[in-house]
């Protein structure tokens, strides 16, 4: 007969296409707008560890670069202690060599004192004492 071609089926069946349409259409809206969100989080995260990484490179030439200059200082305090020992022992000379061995000392702790300060770091320097 004429029931399966009913009104109130046909508007069943529509709004049950309409429905699962819809649900479809937001499944794939969400997808699109979750997949932005991830690949706009995964460049800004390779941002921030390039802008990381750019900022780790200069503090170790920085680093490098004081490293060489402590390393001159040293040799120049060794030099002019050698020169010192070459030179005859009396009593004015003692004194010269150890208010100079005093300067070089205040003058090296003082690059360092302010260069840690400017950095906010602390530098072993302990591997620089040799006396």
């Amino acid at each position: 007969g004429m029931g399966a071609y009913s009104p109130s089926r046909l508007i069943n069946n529509e709004l049950e296409d309409n429905l699962s349409t819809n649900i479809e259409e937001l499944i794939k809206e969400n997808k699109e707008y979750l997949n932005q969100l991830e690949s706009e989080y995964r460049s800004k995260l390779k941002e921030e560890h390039a802008k990381i990484s750019e900022l780790k490179k200069a503090v170790d030439e920085i680093l490098k670069i004081k490293d060489l200059e402590l390393k001159i200082v040293d040799q120049k305090i060794s030099e002019i202690n050698k020169n010192l020992k070459n030179l005859s022992s009396d009593d004015y000379l003692k004194k010269f060599k150890k208010d100079l061995k005093k300067q070089l000392q205040e003058f090296k702790e003082s690059t360092i004192e302010s260069f840690e300060d400017k950095l906010n770091i602390k530098l072993d320097t302990t591997n620089n004492e040799k006396n």
